[in-house]
Order: C-alpha cells, then sequence, then structure tokens
C-alpha cells in the first residue's frame, strides 16, 4: 500500500518497518506532508528524542546494505511547505541525510509543477493543486493493479512532484516514436542558431522551422527555449538530418516531451535545456506549428558557461542591500551570490528589464534555489518580491558542495535586467524567532536558574538579595566572550572530517548551527534572553500585586485557614493519584497556581519567592501541553498508566509553596557551582534536547528541597503540622 501522511503521522509511517510486527513490502509508498524527518520541533520530551534517533538510525543503515532489507521496495517522499508552515521548520523535512537519492527525495510545495505556492502546516493537507498532483501521481503508480518496481515508481513521483529544474532535474530519453507525418511542405529553414516566433495566427504561419545543430568548432552546448503556447501545439523534436539539391531536411525525429518543464506565468510558459552531447547523431532542431493563436517562441543554441555568472557581495552589503545588472546573453540565465549563505536573512528582490529594441517577449521569471538543499521557489512580481531560502538545517552534519544563493533567470535575450535586493529586516526577525523558539526557550530557563541559585547562594541570615540584582551581578561580558569562541570552535571542529557521530553531536550543541552567524548569533540571544527575563519578572511582579488587590478578600475568608501546607496524609494522597491518574506536569501547573495565590496576599512580595515562581512559570511550555493531553484523555475515560515521576510533581508543588532558607556557609558553594553547571547544561543542550530545561528546573527544586530539610527532619515537621 502507498501511506500519504500528515505532519508527525510521517514519523509514525516510518515506524512501522521498525516494528516486530511488520509484514515485509506491505507499505511500498510513504509521502509525507509537513513532516519534521530530521529532529521533533519541540522534543519537550526525552523519549521523543530517542525515538527519532532509533528510526532515523534504522533507515540510515538498511538502505546502504547491498543485500535486500525491509526498506529496499519502500520509497520516501517528503513534501515540505515552505515559509508559510509557522509550526515545523521546512528544513527539518529534508530526508537527504536519512535516505539515498535512489529511494526518496524532498520537495517544496513552492517547487512542485503546477502548484508553485507554500502552504501552511494545517492548508498542506487540502491544498486544491498539490492534491491533484499527488492523486495524479498516485494512480499513476498503481496503474493497472500493479505496482512498479523503485525505479519506476521513483520517476514516476519525479516527474510528478520535481521542478525539472537544475539539480531537481527528472531527465529521460527522447521519445521512442520516430515522428514521419512532418509537414515538409511548410518546411523553413532557418539560418543561424537562434529562432524567434512571436505575435498573432497572422504574423506566425503554420509550419516546420528548422535550425541546424552547430559544429564542435563553435562551442555551442547547447540548446534551450522558452514559449508560451501550448506543447501540443507548438512541438520541439531533433532529427537526423537528410539532404538534397534544396537543402537538409528533417528524417526520423523524436519529440522532446521529456525535456520540457512548466514555469509559472500569465499564461504558463514551457522552457526545455537540452544537452546537445546526448542528442548523438542528431543533426537538425525542428520546431512544429500546429497551431497558433498567439504568444511567443524564442529557442537558441548557447554555450552553457556563457550564461553562468557569480556575483560577489561583500558582508556589508548582504546585511543592507545591493543591485545587480545581469547582461542578458540567452532566455536561461545562472547567477550564483556565495556569499548569501544566512537562511535567517528575509530579503526585498525588485527587478526591472531595460529592453532597448522595445517591449519584451515576455517578463522575466526568476527561479531560486539554494543547493544543495531541496528548497525552490519562483518569484514572480518585479514590482517586490520576498526571498527567503533554508539550508544548513539544524543539528546536523555540515552538507558538502557549493553553497550560496542561486537564482535562475528567464527573460528576453535582448534586454538587460538590473536586481535589487535589500534586507527585510522585520521578516528577518520573524524568522529569528520562529527557527530558534526552543533556543530562547533554552536561554530564558538557563538566565533564570542562575539568577535563582545566586539568591540562594546569597541568603544569609534569611535576607534575600533581589532577583534584579542577583541577574544584573552575572558575568555577561564573560558569558558572551565565551558564547561566541565556543561558536568558533564548533564551527572549526565540525568542518573537520570527524566520524559523522562526533560531528553530529557537536553540531547539535548551543543553536545547531554552524558558521559565522550562529558565532556571532549566541551571544547576540543571550544579552536579548536577559533583557526579556527582566521584562517577564516585571510583569510576574505586576501580576502578583494585582492578585494580591484583587484575591485578597478571598485569601482572608477561604483559604488563609488552610496555610496551603501538606502533612503526611495530603502527600500520600497525592503521591497515589500522582501514580494512578494524573502526570507529573500537572503538579507543576498545580504548583504554579497555588504559588501566585498562597501570597497574593502579600503587601510586599517575597524577594525569595517570586524567583520561584519565574522557574514554574517557565515550566509552563513544558507542562501544559500534555496537561491538554491529560484532560482530554480523563475526559474520554483513559487515565494516566502511572510511573514514579509523581515525586517530581510533589518536589515542585512543596517548593512552590514554601520559601527556602538561609544556605549553611557549606551548602553556599556547592549551590553557586551547581546553579552553573546546570544553567551551561540547559544553553548548550537546551535548543535540541528541550526536555533539558525541564529537568534542571526539577534538580534545582530537588536542592532547595534538601536544603530545605538541612536543619531539622522533614517528617517531624510533617507530623507536627498534622497535629
Amino acid at each position: 500500500m502507498a501511506l500519504v501522511t500528515h505532519s508527525m503521522g510521517g514519523i509514525v509511517a516510518r515506524t512501522l518497518p521498525t516494528l516486530a510486527t511488520y509484514s515485509p513490502e506491505s507499505v511500498h509508498t510513504i509521502i509525507t506532508l509537513a513532516t519534521p524527518h530530521l529532529s521533533p520541533p519541540a522534543p519537550l520530551d526525552w523519549t521523543m528524542k530517542k525515538l527519532y534517533r532509533r528510526i532515523n538510525l534504522f533507515w540510515r543503515t538498511e538502505l546502504v546494505r547491498s543485500n535486500e532489507t525491509l526498506l529496499s521496495n519502500i520509497v520516501l517522499v517528503s513534501i515540505a511547505g515552505g515559509n508559510q508552515d509557522t509550526m515545523i521548520s521546512s528544513d527539518a523535512a529534508e530526508t537527504g541525510l536519512i535516505v539515498p537519492p535512489s529511494h526518496g527525495f524532498t520537495v517544496y510545495s513552492t517547487g512542485i509543477p503546477f502548484v508553485w505556492t507554500a502552504a501552511d502546516h494545517k492548508a498542506i493537507l487540502w491544498c486544491n493543486q498539490l492534491m491533484k498532483v499527488l492523486v495524479r501521481a498516485l494512480f499513476a503508480i498503481e496503474k493497472r493493479g500493479r505496482v512498479g518496481s523503485v525505479e519506476e515508481r521513483m520517476t514516476i513521483l519525479g516527474r510528478a512532484l520535481k521542478s525539472g529544474i537544475g539539480e531537481h532535474t527528472v531527465r529521460g530519453p527522447l521519445d521512442e516514436s520516430l515522428r514521419s507525418d512532418l509537414p515538409i511542405h511548410l518546411l523553413n529553414r532557418i539560418q543561424g542558431h537562434n529562432l524567434t516566433l512571436s505575435g498573432t495566427s497572422e504574423t506566425v504561419s503554420r509550419g516546420l522551422y528548422t535550425l541546424e545543430l552547430p559544429p564542435p568548432s563553435t562551442k555551442l552546448d547547447t540548446f534551450t527555449f522558452v514559449t508560451s503556447v501550448q506543447p501540443t501545439e507548438v512541438e520541439v523534436l531533433f532529427c537526423e538530418k537528410e539532404s538534397d539539391e534544396s537543402g537538409s531536411y528533417p528524417k526520423a525525429c523524436r519529440k522532446v516531451s521529456n525535456w520540457v518543464v512548466p514555469l509559472p506565468g500569465e499564461p504558463v510558459l514551457y522552457h526545455g535545456f537540452v544537452p546537445l552531447n546526448q542528442l548523438e547523431g542528431m543533426g537538425l532542431v525542428a520546431v512544429n506549428v500546429r497551431s497558433w493563436q498567439s504568444g511567443f517562441f524564442a529557442g537558441e543554441m548557447v554555450k552553457e558557461a556563457d550564461v553562468k555568472f557569480s556575483k560577489e557581495v561583500s558582508i556589508t552589503d548582504v546585511l543592507t542591500s545591493f543591485d545587480i545588472t545581469l547582461p542578458v546573453k540567452a532566455t536561461l540565465s545562472r547567477l550564483r551570490i556565495p556569499s548569501m549563505t544566512s537562511s535567517l536573512l528575509k530579503y526585498h528582490i525588485q527587478w526591472r528589464s531595460a529592453c532597448p529594441n522595445g517591449p519584451p517577449l515576455f517578463s522575466p521569471v526568476i527561479h531560486q534555489s539554494f543547493p544543495p538543499f531541496s528548497e525552490e521557489k519562483f518569484l514572480r512580481n518585479s514590482g517586490g518580491d520576498w526571498l527567503s531560502f533554508y539550508g544548513d538545517p539544524q543539528y546536523t552534519a555540515a552538507v558538502p558542495g557549493l553553497t550560496g544563493l542561486e537564482l535562475r533567470v528567464w527573460s528576453d535575450r535582448s534586454c538587460i535586467l538590473h536586481v535589487r535586493m535589500s534586507v527585510d529586516w522585520r521578516g528577518s526577525m520573524g524568522r529569528l524567532v520562529g527557527r530558534y523558539m526552543m533556543s530562547w526557550m533554552a536561554f530564558l530557563v538557563g538566565i533564570a536558574i542562575a539568577g535563582s541559585g545566586n539568591i540562594w547562594a546569597r541568603n544569609i541570615n534569611g535576607r534575600n538579595s533581589s532577583f534584579l540584582a542577583a541577574v544584573t551581578s552575572l558575568p555577561h561580558l564573560p558569558i558572551s566572550v565565551i558564547l561566541y569562541l565556543f561558536g568558533i570552535f564548533q564551527t572549526l571542529l565540525v568542518s573537520l572530517p570527524l566520524r559523522v557521530p562526533l560531528a553530529t553531536h557537536i553540531g547539535g550543541l548551543l543553536l545547531g548551527s554552524r558558521g559565522m552567524w550562529g558565532a556571532i548569533l549566541a551571544p547576540a540571544m543571550y544579552v536579548v534572553s536577559v533583557g526579556l527575563t527582566v521584562v517577564i519578572y516585571g510583569i510576574l511582579v505586576a501580576v502578583g500585586y494585582l492578585l494580591g488587590a484583587g484575591l485578597g478578600w478571598i485569601w482572608r475568608r477561604c483559604v488563609r485557614r488552610l496555610h496551603l501546607t501538606f502533612g503526611p496524609t495530603g502527600y500520600l494522597i497525592s503521591f497515589v493519584l500522582g501514580c494512578c491518574l494524573v502526570p507529573h506536569y500537572v503538579f507543576c501547573t498545580l504548583a504554579l497556581l497555588l504559588a501566585l495565590l498562597a501570597h497574593s496576599n502579600q503587601k510586599t512580595l517575597s524577594q525569595q519567592h517570586l524567583p520561584i515562581t519565574l522557574l514554574l512559570l517557565l515550566l509552563q511550555p513544558y507542562s501544559i501541553p500534555a496537561v491538554v493531553i491529560w484532560a482530554r484523555d480523563a475526559w474520554e475515560g483513559r487515565v494516566w498508566t502511572g510511573n514514579l515521576n509523581p515525586f517530581v510533581g510533589l518536589l515542585v508543588l512543596w517548593v512552590g509553596v514554601e520559601d527556602v532558607t538561609a544556605l549553611p556557609e557549606g551548602l553556599r558553594n556547592v549551590t553557586t557551582w551547581g546553579v552553573w553547571i546546570m544553567s551551561g547544561l540547559v544553553i548548550l543542550y537546551g535548543s535540541k534536547h528541550t526536555y533539558v530545561g525541564f529537568w534542571a528546573i526539577c534538580a534545582l527544586f530537588l536542592w532547595a528541597f534538601v536544603v530545605k530539610q538541612q536543619s531539622a527532619g522533614w517528617v517531624k515537621r510533617w507530623v507536627k503540622k498534622e497535629r
């Protein structure tokens, strides 16, 4: 069967062959829509990372074996939605590091023929253009009740989903059927190496137009054409050449339909790019105009090296704006900008054609790609379009090969094209936040842990310093320098020919990015995160005062008598409920609510309690998704399966209500070193292993529990409270 899956359903489908109950060859094709294959977008639980590691290792090792394996008959195709997908980063949908090119590929909806649009995470399911293409491809795979081989399925899916341009070319041989019904009596021999037809039926007549293939001495090695006329109305063929007293004429012709790809436009354009070295025995190019209403056809022989350009742009211009003048020598030109490598920057691009001979045949069409990665997109609005790209996925080893933005431009060869690019800083900030959402979370948690631990280490005789003072007293400049140097070290180490596991591990530290941008971005994010932590803390203080004003009467009448303390009976009941019904994430959310309520009646908020409340607040992004799922399952009659993690929840709940007392002299140094180690681990590993932040806060609360009980037995205190 063929499986079409969405989002994490693609991971479920890839898990099937790893199961002991899997029936070999029961699944022959897996098509995933917006599935993060490389890493989970938010690994809030270590079991998710373990599942990804196990599945990806299985697929990598099974498909490189020479003998038959469970995956030998499976084709994996990943379709990403592009920059409209804000739930996952589309570069995580890449499969090039998981499956070889013989068994799968990745495409973006922006490059699929006749789709040519980005899709958000949900809309990719019902995108009408995409569904039509997929349905036709699936029917072609299982034509006449027979499923083709891996090679046949890869060819069918490639022709349906790949753009056919550049690295995404899916070319086959010339059509096998020979054409002998050409209108030789309407033969028009064209001198030179170019053919241009344009206008209406009054200016372009039906007939057969021929161009002779150039001799090797001209060094022309490619025939390329662009037309706005349907391929059924204008056929391009390569023919053997026969000659008589009147001249040469075509014989034994073959169509080039496998080499023709559509381009977006109004109307749709069709483009062909045929290397002449693959046309052994052919001597003529024949253009058979079967019918003509209006439009244009532009074909020419070119030297491919003459239409390739490389533009060196300084770092200053990359970060601001720059202009490019492209001397168009053919209908297709290629421009590569090696210095444009950062997928975090978004550009506003404009272009215009300067045509000395009148209006151009057609408006320029620009195709962007970022080899060796899979994203491709067409830019069509010359008045202003947005240029951004995905590349260099996080937490992966460096991919060898040329990098840099590559533009393919189709335009009238008689014109000069002027292109201007300028950085859109607001859009770039949006990409920065979206791509590194978990990294921001890791920095916030690391700074909050360092600030809270700093308060506890300074707690002498129960006198607490301000959280703001604790955060501002951190050595920010040395930390920023260390982060920058670590980014440089990470870049140098990953670029060395190391074993893949070590390179992958190093690439997964900190932000998971390599190069100059990763080195600069880490200290910049740290500085911004310090400010965000202070802002969140200020909001928390304001919320505390508002709760104190609004809920004070509830406290005085109802809650104050409870004292919000827990005796042995209460803890035993909570633990039993936790093992049977409630996951430990629920305790984290409950602890935040109780912490806010317990101190809402205080005129002066506790400097000791607010950092704890801040840590409980930062636990919520880890906890609330699990709480929502638990509530839904409880509503449907499914209860918690039970584990010992309620111990963690009870500690969080206890520390959220109780203040930490002064530390003795011997524990202050231990606390300081422990807090720095936890903060460093969270910042280094928290982006890729998000759950590290959760367990670091829980470990801090466990240490607070130990500190709280350092002077007296907690069992005796419980018994006393129960009395």
